[in-house]
């Protein structure tokens, strides 16, 4: 005892160590069991839910590629029709640009046959008039000078 006084403890350091015996047990028995308790089940859970999230998120690879390969379909599907449909009215395009242009190289050379016609009859015309009008010139002109 005398090496306890000597460094400043007396005889209440019993009583303190129990106290502080009695304390740790009751807080040991009521925070620190029930948060272990707690903290045990969390993490059980945590890791349960990443088993479920990875399950989850292999799952939605699985679905995504599905997807693609539905997509891929369908679009390769819209691809054919596309093409086939524009094969087609591009043929109906050129069908209907030769028609227009045969129709127009028709009338074209229609309308050159009937201006050749009229020339060729407006030419026969002046020249049934060029004595009449060369001879009512001549008048003209000599009437003016006498």
């Amino acid at each position: 005892m005398a090496i306890l006084e000597s460094i400043g403890l007396n005889q209440t350091i019993f009583i303190q160590f129990a106290i502080f015996f009695v304390t740790y047990i009751f807080v040991n028995l009521l925070v620190f069991k029930p948060y272990n308790k707690a903290y045990e089940e969390r993490v059980k859970k945590t890791e349960g839910n990443q088993g479920l999230a990875e399950q989850a998120v292999e799952a939605t690879k699985i679905l995504e590629l599905e997807y693609e390969t539905k997509a891929r379909l369908i679009n390769s599907e819209f691809k054919t029709i596309y093409d086939a449909s524009k094969t087609d009215a591009l043929h109906e395009y050129d069908m209907l640009i030769s028609e227009a242009k045969e129709n127009a190289k028709n009338v074209l050379t229609a309308n050159r046959k009937k201006i050749a016609t009229e020339l060729e009859r407006a030419k026969l015309e002046l020249t049934k008039e060029v004595p009449l009008v060369s001879e009512a010139i001549v008048k003209n002109l000599l009437g003016k000078e006498a």
